[in-house]
């Protein structure tokens, strides 16, 4: 069998599937629990079927995965990586005869190895989400293109099928790190900017984060009647459901709970969608929700971030309980990694 694209040549790939490419990744069919089938160097031809993706820059080389050690190549512009271990089954996919990639599980568990616990948190979020950047978005920074206008996918993997892969290949080095960053990952985020939030937001305080409870992202919630309707306009709509609305983030500790939506350019970007968030807002207060705006400038800022931050763990009724002496320092810290993960684009 080919070798697949691995490692970071991966995510790449993972970043834009669901745009650049159809949804009929097919899975090799293990002949056991595992897979024992052998993964030959890449060549010229699949070199050149890679390349013709238009996902890589000839400074970036691509990186492949093999079986042995003595399958490695030195090759230019090539890295390939062995992986003496038997892999878990469906750790590689294909599109055709000459382009296989690893598959979100394995690329996961790959990069664990060289990025740190945040920035695989990251991964994994963007792997769990339901957008997918296209190739014009590959290279944005700080989130610029709105929420709109990012393509939706389904999610490509699940917290628990990354969990249950990992515990498969337990002994593959970085599972451990794996494993614990799994513990920040969230789903279905539909922005960068939203993964970058709500790892900041909920991520403990020893990993400096402001510990909120890990939030449910666009979650449903049914109201009276359509945003857009009048106030007797309750029916179905052609899909069969009752009016409803999207709440981007929602936080929910004991009996409480408390919403918060994103609003400004950065996130649904344009006159029309300007006006649907009002409309939402107006609905949610209007059920006595509790309920707060979140724009880019207040993520962004590390002081402003604080501040709702705040908000949002008083109107949840937590306290603040730890013993971390320099808990402000290790804050400011994950911040600055995140926001520099955000505008480099390469994990979000």
């Amino acid at each position: 069998m080919v070798a697949p694209l691995s490692h970071s040549t991966a995510v790449r790939f993972w970043q834009v599937y669901g745009s650049c490419f159809n949804s009929n990744l097919s899975i090799l069919p293990p002949s056991t629990s595992s897979m024992s089938i052998g993964l030959t160097p890449p060549t010229s031809e699949v070199i050149s079927r890679a390349k013709s993706l238009n996902l890589f820059t000839d400074e970036e080389p691509l990186h492949y995965l093999v079986t042995d050690q003595k399958d490695r190549r030195k090759m230019k512009g090539i890295v390939t990586h062995s992986c003496n271990n038997p892999l878990a089954a469906s750790s590689v996919m294909f599109l055709d005869e000459r382009l296989c990639v690893c598959s979100p599980e394995l690329t996961f568990l790959q990069m664990a190895r060289t990025l740190s616990l945040a920035e695989l948190a990251c991964l994994g979020t963007t792997l769990c989400g339901i957008y997918t950047k296209g190739l014009q978005g590959l290279n944005s920074t700080e989130g610029r293109r709105s929420v709109r206008q990012l393509p939706k996918r389904k999610q490509l993997t699940t917290i628990s099928r990354l969990t249950d892969f990992v515990e498969q290949m337990s002994g593959f080095k970085g599972a451990k790190k794996a494993r614990a960053s799994l513990r920040l990952v969230v789903e279905r985020s539909r922005s960068p900017m939203e993964t970058l939030t709500a790892l900041l937001l909920s991520a403990p305080f020893r990993y400096g984060g402001f510990s909120l409870p890990k939030p449910i992202l666009n979650l449903r919630v049914d109201l009276p009647s359509w945003l857009h309707g009048g106030a007797g306009d309750q029916g179905m709509n052609r899909w069969g459901e009752f009016p409803f609305a999207e709440c981007d983030m929602a936080f929910f500790y004991e009996k409480r709970c408390v919403y918060v939506d994103f609003h400004g350019e950065w996130s649904h970007a344009g006159e029309a969608n300007i006006h649907h968030d009002s409309l939402r807002a107006n609905a949610f207060n209007q059920l006595n929700m509790a309920y707060y705006s979140l724009t880019k400038d207040q993520v962004l800022s590390f002081p402003l971030l604080e501040i709702i931050a705040l908000q949002l763990r008083s109107e949840l009724g937590l306290r603040e309980r730890t013993a971390i002496s320099n808990l402000p320092r290790r804050q400011r810290q994950l911040h600055a990694q995140l926001v520099r993960v955000l505008r480099e684009g390469k994990l979000v």
